[in-house]
Order: C-alpha cells, then structure tokens, then sequence
C-alpha cells in the first residue's frame, strides 16, 4: 500500500517535480480530510489570486521601471516622490503558480511587462516603459508554496496521518479535525496586512479644503484611457464605471462638491485596491490619496 501523505513528501525532494503538481496532491488530501483552509489556499495558489487583498506577503516583490531612451536603450526611470515609487515598485503578484513555474522556466533572469502608453502620466518623459523583475524573486514565491507544503505534510505526518491507497481512516479524519490545520501555523500572516497601501479599511476624513483641478483632470484623464483594462479586472465593473461618469459629471459643474468627488473617489480606490500588481491601478491609488 502506498501512502499519499509519504508520496508528497518524496516528490517534495525531487528537484525535478513541479511545485504545481505536488500542489494538486496536496489539495486531494486537504479536500479528503476537509482541511478547508489549505483547500482554500492551494486552489488560490494552483488557479490565481483575484484581489489584492487576498494575496499573501511573500508574493510582495519589488520591480524596476525603466523607460526607452533612443541612445541609451532601457534606462532606470528615477521618481523622487518616495511614495509613489513604493507604489509603482513594489507589486503583488496574483499570478498562478503553474503560470509563474512557465516564466521562470523561460526566462532569461529579467522578467519585463510593457506598460501602457498612459504610464508616462505618472512619471514623465519617455514614451516607453516596462516593468523588470527578477525571475529570481519569482522562483522564491514558488519555494515558499514548497515550505509550506512541506512542513504542512510532515506535521500530518508526526500525527499518525498517512493517507493510504489515497484514502483515510476514520480515525485519520478525525485527527485532522481535532487539529485544526491552518495555513498561518506554517507560514505566519499571510493577508499581506504588514504591507498595506491606501488600505480601504481605515478612517479617512473629506477634507474643506480646495479642489487641486489639475490632479483632479490628471485622474479622470488616467481612469478614462484605462478605463477598459481596469474594468476586466475589477470585482465590480458596473459600479466602476458609474463613478467615473460621476466624477467626469461632477467636475464638469461650476462648482464641484469636494464632498462628492471624495466619496466617488473613495469607491473607485477601493475597486482600484482589488486589482492584483497593475501597475497603472497603483500610480492611480497614488495620485488619488494626494486628492483625497
């Protein structure tokens, strides 16, 4: 007889295996013994985070933006304002792991994504931009799922569960309920709450203050040439693109309510916060927390 929990901890050593393959006999034994929270947490890492939220901290990694300089080829693009630079660099990556195994595997060390044309309304002067990140900081995602799965594995193991013939005993399940497996005891927090950015979460306060028109053109300028590519990616597209039309009716008034600009601004944030390592979602959480 052959024993799943045991086979999982062989191919875990196998170099050669795919983490995404040893994921999907993970998620076979999480499902049989009703582990809800790693089921929950392999089918996000086998099939892609969808909002931002739910994405652990281990898949925060820092990126550079370069821009196309017709004499110098690829250059760093330098941003003074630290803030903004934390958000445009450092990214959460929703990707799958299957997707993310492919990249590294075809990669050549410097993973790059072409920015779209509106990027240079965030940053300046160049009329080509990309994102480089290290494969290397990708493979380290990838080894940490593989922690986890393997002190995870051996755990259940040091408590008499083996899974034998791919089944489990009575008492083997009952185990696993007493225990109580969660993802936290192997890895620690993983909400990504430790990095939060503009977190819709806290008490923000609409300021009396004068409406800034420029920034304010500068947003609805962005969100309207983005404004397809971001609704694919947000949880609730209707409702994202009636608070653009709000704020374009809005500001198009004589006198605009900083009020109501505010409140169409906090929902848009808030979809904007959903959206997993888009770059242009971040330079608009930027550039809306200078508004609000």
């Amino acid at each position: 007889m052959s024993s799943i929990v045991l086979s999982i901890q062989k191919d875990i050593l196998d170099s050669e295996k795919r983490v995404s393959d040893i994921l999907r006999q993970a998620y076979i034994l999480s499902r049989k013994l009703k582990i809800t929270d790693f089921e929950k947490w392999i089918t996000n890492e086998l099939n892609g985070y969808k909002a931002r939220s739910e994405i652990p901290d281990y898949r925060y990694i820092k990126s550079t933006i370069k821009g196309w300089n017709p004499y110098n080829g690829w250059i760093p693009v330098i941003i003074q304002d630290q803030k903004m630079a934390n958000q445009l660099t450092n990214t959460f990556i929703g990707q799958s792991i299957p997707e993310l195994e492919d990249l590294v595997k075809n990669s050549k060390g410097i993973l790059h994504q072409e920015l779209p044309d509106s990027f240079g309304g965030l940053t300046g002067h160049y009329t080509r931009y990309i994102a480089e990140i290290s494969s290397n900081s990708i493979q380290g995602i990838i080894e940490k799922v593989k922690n986890i799965i393997m002190e995870w594995i051996l755990k259940i193991e040091e408590d008499g569960i083996k899974g034998e013939d791919m089944s489990f005993t009575e008492e083997e399940k009952n185990i696993a309920e007493r225990q109580q497996y969660t993802v936290n005891n192997f890895y620690g927090d993983i909400t990504g709450s430790q990095i939060q950015q503009n977190s819709s979460q806290s008490t923000q306060t609409i300021k009396n203050e004068n409406i800034n028109d420029a920034l304010l053109k500068e947003i609805i300028s962005l969100l309207t040439t983005n404004k397809s590519d971001l609704c694919d990616k947000t949880i609730n597209p209707e409702v994202f693109n009636e608070e653009i039309e709000n704020l374009q009716n809005e500001s198009a008034k004589e006198r605009p309510s900083k009020v109501i600009l505010n409140q169409s601004l906090q929902t848009i944030r808030s979809l904007l916060e959903g959206i997993a390592g888009n770059i242009i979602a971040a330079g608009l959480l930027y550039k809306i927390g200078l508004f609000i």
